[in-house]
């Protein structure tokens, strides 16, 4: 089983195939993408999202863990109500499902590596290896010579590990199953993200992944992983706090959420306890964005050239410029939509709920390549 995309996977032109579907369940939100091919540029056929906690006695937007009976019905549902017509489909498997690291062995030949790696990686992954699915791939010199230079010799090589949960794996293909879906491949969640939203750029990349629950942190060049981390705020934190401050529901604080954002052009009280309570989250995630950020630059000597915010709380108004002046940095939302042919006159709309469907829409990608 491939789990990583190596580089020239990542970015290479597709060949021609039927409608895919890519499909991403979280916690909080199942959405699926399904893209065609039309003259060699992945064409948009339709798009959707559900949320979660309706179906387990939670509101819209809360962060729910569902029976697997539950997220079936689910799966169903969003697939039905998008007109979903493929049952051709990949699937993003989440970070928390998965362990990567990176680990230094003797420069051999491939085919030795392949009973060394195993063994090397039993010292790094905390279960027995018969659990999990074990992939790798070896960092190009380039690459190698870019960042940590000091700690690698021309003798050794870096190799990334990556390791799923069998158990995660047996369950997503359950569910994909029951949905009569036809699972081709599982993709861990970030390498779908760096499909959907960067481009051939030899730069070094901060992917910012806002979830409900949590947000994951990203170094990224080259299409590789460098460095991760998971922060303990997420979309949902902003929603309990403002509805402890108005003394709402949750449901209405993620109306009131959306509806004011970070704007402070409206000077009511409610527009004014919404925007305070998400600068207080906002800045708690940024202030810990900031330290991997220069932590990162330090120890490699190297900037960062751009942050891409990704994910459903991305898509939070005003916070691209929050986090632009916060991180002195260029930060952008990720557009994942801009890699697919769609209407012209769903171009605003795309733009807006992009952030959101780069996970889903990277796995379809991968899966119209046919590989």
């Amino acid at each position: 089983m491939n789990l990583l995309n190596k580089i020239k996977d990542t970015f290479t032109s597709s060949t021609a195939g039927e409608s895919v579907v890519g499909v991403d369940i979280t916690d909080s939100f199942i959405k699926v993408v399904e893209l065609s091919r039309s003259d060699q540029r992945a064409k948009l056929e339709t798009y959707g999202k559900i949320a979660l906690g309706p179906y387990g006695e939670a509101e819209v937007g809360q962060v729910i863990g569902l029976s697997k009976d539950a997220t079936i019905e689910a799966l169903k549902d969003v697939l039905r109500e998008s007109k979903v017509s493929t049952k051709e489909c990949g699937i993003a498997i989440p970070m928390s499902s998965s362990l990567t690291s990176f680990i230094e062995v003797p420069a051999m030949e491939r085919e030795k590596l392949e009973n060394v790696v195993p063994i090397e990686a039993r010292k790094h992954i905390p279960v027995p290896l018969s659990e999990v699915y074990l992939d790798w791939h070896i960092i190009p010199r380039e690459e190698v010579e870019y960042g940590r230079d000091e700690e690698y010799s021309e003798d050794s090589l870096k190799v990334m590990i990556v390791a799923i949960h069998k158990e995660s794996i047996n369950s997503f293909q359950t569910i994909i199953e029951k949905a009569d879906l036809n699972p081709n491949f599982f993709e861990i969640e970030v390498f779908s993200t760096i499909r959907s939203v960067l481009n051939k750029d030899l730069s070094s990349v901060l992917l910012v992944d806002l979830g409900a629950a949590v947000t994951k942190v990203y170094v990224v060049r080259h299409g590789l992983v460098f460095d991760s981390h998971v922060i303990n705020r997420g979309g949902q934190d902003i929603s309990d706090s403002i509805a402890k401050s108005l003394d709402v529901s949750f449901g209405k604080a993620e109306e009131l959420k959306r509806q004011f954002g970070l704007n402070n052009a409206d000077d009511s009280e409610v527009a004014a306890a919404v925007h305070e309570n998400a600068s207080v989250i906002f800045e708690d995630i940024l202030s810990d964005v900031q330290e991997i950020l220069i932590d990162f630059e330090t120890e490699n000597n190297q900037s960062v050239n751009k942050v891409l915010l990704t994910g459903g709380t991305a898509i939070f108004n005003g916070l691209p410029v929050l986090a632009r002046d916060y991180l002195d940095a260029d930060v952008e939302l990720g557009d994942p939509f801009e890699k697919v042919h769609s209407p012209a006159f769903l171009d605003e709309t795309l733009q807006e709920a992009g952030p959101e469907f780069a996970v889903a829409i990277g796995v379809a990608l991968r899966n119209l390549q046919g590989r």
